[in-house]
């Protein structure tokens, strides 16, 4: 039995071809509150219609954007880039990005400045090793003219022991995350104290939101990149304050790879950005965090920009390990 679908909300112009209604793809993720990017990630995966290409523009019936809404009305709060308004319009955002001038963060800070949001940027000094990544989040922001603030941590890295990010007594392992060694890399509750600061900070200002850009491809290492953890801290800040503040993370089911394809198309600077955790002058192409750059780059079909160092194995050698590094 066929269900009938509500398509009341659809206020956008349409588009007649041959008496048939159709919307394009920007008038659909506006209308569901979902970046264009996402819908194309869900149709990559075949959760939505695929729609029809017409002019080099790519069009939904009226029922399949209904259909479309009605996914994105599911979605956690988390996973949205821009809600939409009562009248299915974006609704334009002051939001705090948790930004550490690495690749996924950086892609994240393009894709809300390009939506139009009001953006402001917060990096952690909390004594990590590979502190040069906050000179590059200075340097980023500064390009595009985004206001940037950086915490001084360094007073509790006495406290998040234990791991090879804040201790020198412990190595940084080499080889790629899903190696059971990437756990070292793990600094006790990080995403949750830069949450809460950067939530701090956004209630301060009035703002929106607190985003942040935890991804896929973090899960098996680092538990606050789940969605378990993203939901939970939704919820938490919503009770924080008398004034609502919601947390956006809307890579969090979204590998690196296409994080790197969605940074290509906004023009994000990669060879700007950074990822290496040893915090030499040159990613050393060898840690978890190098590795899973060069594989990235690799499974994205983009010409990775990074310079190496001259003991990072070619890109062959990791490929044909399997993202290992050969001992």
């Amino acid at each position: 039995m066929k269900t009938d679908i509500d398509k009341s909300n659809l206020k956008r112009p349409a588009i007649c071809l041959g008496g048939t209604r159709y919307f394009d793809l920007q008038a659909v993720a506006e209308m569901a509150g979902v970046s264009r990017q996402t819908l194309w990630h869900w149709r990559s995966r075949g959760g939505i219609p695929v729609g029809r290409k017409h002019r080099n523009r790519m069009l939904f019936t009226e029922d399949e954007t209904a259909l479309i809404m009605r996914r994105a009305e599911r979605l956690e709060p988390a996973e949205r880039s821009a809600p939409a308004t009562a009248d299915g319009s974006t609704r334009k955002l002051r939001v705090v990005i948790v930004y550490s001038g690495g690749v996924d963060s950086s892609v994240l800070l393009h894709q809300m400045a390009r939506d139009g949001h009001d953006v402001c940027a917060l990096s952690m000094d909390y004594g990590q090793r590979h502190g040069r990544e906050l000179t590059f989040a200075s340097s980023m922001c500064r390009a595009m003219k985004i206001k940037h603030e950086v915490v001084d941590l360094n007073s509790i890295n006495r406290l998040l022991q234990g791991n090879s990010l804040t201790s020198k007594k412990i190595s940084v392992p080499e080889g790629h995350y899903s190696e059971e060694t990437m756990k070292h890399t793990i600094v006790p509750n990080r995403n949750m104290i830069m949450l809460s600061i950067a939530a701090g900070w956004a209630l301060s200002m009035g703002c929106h939101a607190v985003a942040y850009a935890a991804h896929g491809g973090d899960h098996a290492i680092y538990p606050d990149c789940r969605r378990e953890f993203t939901e939970a801290m939704d919820r938490a800040l919503q009770l924080a304050d008398w004034k609502e503040l919601r947390l956006l993370c809307p890579f969090v089911s979204w590998s690196k790879a296409e994080i790197v394809r969605l940074g290509q198309e906004l023009g994000v600077p990669f060879e700007k950005t950074w990822s290496c955790y040893k915090g030499g002058r040159q990613h050393c192409g060898r840690c978890g965090t190098c590795v899973e750059r060069r594989e990235a780059f690799y499974l994205a079909g983009i010409a990775d920009p990074t310079t190496y160092a001259s003991t990072a194995p070619p890109i062959e050698e990791m490929i044909s390990s399997n993202w290992r590094i050969r001992k």
